[in-house]
Formats: structure tokens, C-alpha cells, sequence
């Protein structure tokens, strides 16, 4: 079986020679394979992520700048994880929903927490079970960031389109994603091993909230330490824009 920092050499190396988006498609298919499996079940990394610090409590504050949480405030969340922002929202006020991909992390959290099971759907962010134009706000904190940019129709663009496809006419994004350049394989040495990572810089995701149909309302930066390394994230707020889709 190769490695995935091999299918990740490949695949930049296709995108770069031309190779058409549906086998690239293919390809980012199975990376992302790799990836579910460093997840599937890693306990130390979801409990790590059940923690609630001051930073991810300021997310939630600035996204109450643009919209207020109340029951009847849909927000969806995407690849809930270990639905630490699942009870956070649910504990603001907002009427939360979400998807995770990961058995294993979908039914446990389901098992623990009681939540509504027709609020939660096990599924990719790139093929979401809602319905059109229902959710005031959909939040991908830390979601889509093993997706990379193929184009039009795959992998984040389609991420995107469907947040897009879900979304009120009115209804605001929320995104917070690594930071920097390239399609690349990493090692966060928190016991999953190498993953890929879409890396954003803030022109390139300013262009994919762009094509998809977005208006950027505020970009803002932050650099985190975690195992002697600086990491860094870009966040995004943004509103959906007439009827545009990419």
C-alpha cells in the first residue's frame, strides 16, 4: 500500500502536469481514506478536542457579531468530531445540527449527549443531507482542511457549494483553517500520524469564497503553539451573495 506523503506527491505532480479534475478527484479520494483511518478511533485526540479554552469561546463571540444565537437560529456545524462545538452552540442557544463522517465518532457522541438523532447526519461536507436554503449559519472550524483545491464541482469548491446550497439567502460562513501554501503532509505529532492539509493563504481562500458565491466580511489571522511549533490558521466570516454558485 503506498503512503499517503507518496499520494500526495502524486497527486501535486498530476495537478501540475495537467491531469483532469475527476482522476484528481479520484486521488484526493484516496488520501482522504488514509486520513478517516488515523481518526477511527483515536481517543487521546478526541478528548484533546473536548476541551473548551477562552480562544474557542472568542470564536462564538465574534460570530455573534453578525449573528445572535436563538432557537430559531439554525447553525450547522460540519465534521463535529467529538461535538465539543455541538454543546457549546446548543448551550448559546442556537437550534444545532451537524454531520461527522467517522462512525465511530458519530455514535458515540449520539450515545453520550442525547441529541436529536434527525439534527445529526453521519456524511461528507461534500454531499450534505438537508435541504436547500434552511441554516442561518454553517460553521466549518477546522473541517474541510484535508480537502484540496481541484476546482469547480470537487473536493473544498464542492465543500463550499453544498455550505452554499444549505445556507438562508441571508445566512452567514464561518471558516477557520490552516494557514500557508500548497497541498502538503503533515505530522501534527498528536498520535495520528501524517495527514494531508489544503494549507490557505488569504488570497487563495479569498478566491475559492469568491467563486463559490461568498462576500468576505472579515479575514483574520492567528498563530498557535502546539509541541514547540507555531501553527497558523486563517479565519474567514462571510455572507452568502445573491444566487451565484460556482
Amino acid at each position: 500500500m503506498k503512503k499517503i506523503e507518496t499520494l500526495i506527491e502524486q497527486f501535486n505532480f498530476l495537478k501540475g502536469h495537467g491531469a483532469s479534475n475527476r482522476y484528481l478527484n479520484e486521488l484526493a479520494n484516496e488520501i482522504q481514506e488514509f486520513n478517516m483511518k488515523s481518526y477511527a478511533p483515536n481517543t487521546t485526540f478526541v478528548m484533546r478536542r473536548n476541551k473548551i479554552s477562552e480562544f474557542e469561546m472568542q470564536k462564538w463571540k465574534r460570530l455573534e457579531i453578525y449573528v445572535k444565537p436563538t432557537m430559531q437560529t439554525k447553525l450547522f456545524d460540519s465534521a463535529f468530531g467529538s461535538g465539543r462545538d455541538l454543546l457549546i452552540a446548543r448551550d448559546l442557544g442556537y437550534d444545532v445540527y451537524g454531520c461527522e463522517l467517522s462512525d465511530y465518532l458519530y455514535t458515540d457522541f449520539l450515545t453520550q449527549f442525547g441529541f436529536n438523532i434527525a439534527n445529526l447526519v453521519k456524511s461528507d461536507l461534500r454531499s450534505i443531507p438537508f435541504p436547500n436554503s434552511i441554516f442561518d449559519v454553517v460553521r466549518h472550524n477546522a473541517s474541510f482542511l484535508h480537502m484540496p483545491i481541484i476546482g469547480n464541482g470537487f473536493t473544498a469548491h464542492r465543500c463550499l457549494q453544498e455550505s452554499y446550497r444549505i445556507l438562508k439567502s441571508d445566512g452567514y460562513l464561518y471558516i477557520y483553517t490552516k494557514e500557508g501554501t500548497g497541498f502538503v503532509a503533515i505530522d501534527t505529532a498528536e498520535e495520528l500520524g501524517t495527514r494531508s492539509f489544503q494549507l490557505y493563504s488569504e488570497q487563495s481562500l479569498s478566491a475559492l469564497l469568491n467563486e463559490c458565491g461568498f462576500d468576505i466580511l472579515e479575514l483574520n489571522h492567528y498563530t498557535h503553539k502546539r509541541n514547540g511549533n507555531c501553527i497558523l490558521w486563517i479565519e474567514a466570516f462571510a455572507r452568502k451573495r445573491g444566487s451565484e454558485l460556482c
